[in-house]
């Protein structure tokens, strides 16, 4: 029986050309609400393999400063701390969700606030903080 951490593959989940995507962003330019669909794609690309999401990561958070919307970076840099987390920099992934939850909370954003709250979960499980992971 396969654990929970087997790479396994999804037909109906097609992974994006992240190179061509960050290439259009880049020069032709992309408009916010394709750099969302992006973004839904990568926030669950650190579950199936954190490998491949390292570099797409990095091209997301610029391209996010590329478009000048706050909620887009904090989205970008939410992955990022959460494939920070799953490399072992565990305090630095748990300093920047907590970051990102306030700015949540203060700007209204629910998604955000939401994904926050599932890495903040996380992020007291890695540290031992039971009771903590609970709250949120």
């Amino acid at each position: 029986m396969p654990d929970h951490h087997s790479k396994q593959t999804n037909p109906g989940m097609h992974q994006p050309d992240w190179t061509m995507l960050y290439r259009k962003a880049t020069t032709v330019g992309c408009k916010p609400s394709e750099f969302e669909q992006v973004l839904d794609i990568l926030e669950i690309l650190p579950y199936r393999d954190i490998s491949t999401a390292i570099v797409p990561v990095q091209q997301a958070i610029q391209v996010a400063e590329s478009l000048e919307r706050e909620d887009l970076l904090h989205r970008a840099r939410l992955v990022q701390a959460d494939v920070f987390g799953r490399q072992g920099r565990v305090a630095e992934s748990g300093r920047m969700i907590r970051e990102i939850n306030a700015w949540a909370e203060k700007h209204g954003y629910k998604h955000l606030l939401a994904r926050s709250h599932r890495l903040l979960a996380g992020f007291f499980r890695r540290v031992g903080d039971h009771e903590s992971a609970l709250e949120h």
